[in-house]
């Protein structure tokens, strides 16, 4: 997390808010990816609901790029629950 962010205290919460917001939208991410958040100065505002969209929309983005979006894990399941 950049300290450009803010202070320590302003970092800490949006790192947690970002945590409660992926664990929100995990099951939805495919087995076998591997997600990398980048926080950005405009993240600061934003509460853990507004999160949860931006990122489940990017994780519905992204599998549209993947082909038919039903791709499964090593295992043959589909979507992130506990692969």
């Amino acid at each position: 997390m950049p300290a450009r962010l803010g202070g320590a205290v302003v970092r800490n919460r949006i790192r947690r808010r970002l945590r409660v917001a992926y664990r929100l939208v995990k099951p939805e991410v495919p087995c076998g990816w591997h997600l990398v958040v980048v926080a950005r100065a405009g993240s600061r505002g934003l509460e853990v609901e507004e999160l949860t969209h931006v990122l489940r929309e990017l994780v519905r983005r992204a599998r549209g790029s993947e082909g038919n979006g039903h791709e499964t894990g090593r295992d043959g399941r589909q979507g992130g629950g506990d692969c």
